[in-house]
């Protein structure tokens, strides 16, 4: 079978650490979850302060902490989605990859949109790199089944691009 250049997508969840599944059991990935400790009020008020140049002081610092706790609030999600998406990928040659966004990007994107932290869809992602389209069609499939229960929000095709 002739293979064609990489197929990815991404499947972005609601809220993950760029970790493997191999290097982290089930019970740690539970320790990974990081409780909501703030307000959708404070994180609002965070989000608007470090939108634009601050000073060091006592508010700002607190905001870098509503914002970091508000990052990896969304952590443990994206890590329980990457280790079903590996699984899968690796099925078929092809490998996973994910992120927590960096507080530096989410400034600037705050800085420079409309949207407010606590709308930001993108804090978190994974991304399955597989070897051809029919391998990306086929764990795509098996990612939406009801076993797995998988929610891809976006699917881009590089190739066609």
């Amino acid at each position: 079978m002739q293979q064609t250049p990489l197929g990815l997508f991404w499947a972005r969840a609601a809220t993950t650490i760029p970790i493997q599944r191999e290097t982290c059991s089930v019970e740690q990935m539970h320790q990974l979850s990081i409780e909501r400790e703030y307000s959708k009020g404070q994180v609002k008020r965070a989000g608007r302060l470090l939108s634009a140049r601050v000073q060091r002081s006592s508010e700002v610092e607190e905001a870098f902490r509503v914002m970091h706790n508000w990052r990896f609030h969304h952590a443990y999600p994206m890590v329980r989605e990457r280790a079903k998406l590996n699984k899968l990928a690796k099925e078929t040659g092809g490998f996973t990859s994910g992120r927590v966004k960096r507080i530096s990007s989410i400034r600037k994107k705050l800085a420079r949109s409309t949207v407010e932290l606590h709308q930001m869809q993108d804090l978190v992602g994974c991304r399955a790199i597989l070897p051809t389209m029919d391998d990306l069609r086929e764990v795509l499939s098996r990612y939406h089944s009801e076993e797995t229960g998988g929610n891809v929000c976006r699917k881009t095709d590089y190739i066609a691009k």
